[in-house]
Parts: structure tokens; sequence; C-alpha cells
């Protein structure tokens, strides 16, 4: 199965390029 940590890097990088797809964050 997929471990927890692969989980929070996925959530992590998908909320980082919909920040940067809509223009929110650094």
């Amino acid at each position: 199965g997929v471990g927890p940590m692969t989980i929070a890097m996925l959530v992590e990088n998908t909320v980082e390029a919909a920040e940067m797809q809509s223009g929110v964050g650094a």
C-alpha cells in the first residue's frame, strides 16, 4: 500500500501546484 509519508508528499505537491496556478503564495 501507500504510506502516510507518500500521501503527505503528494498532497503537499498538489497544494503547491494549485497555489502556483491560482497565483497564491510566493
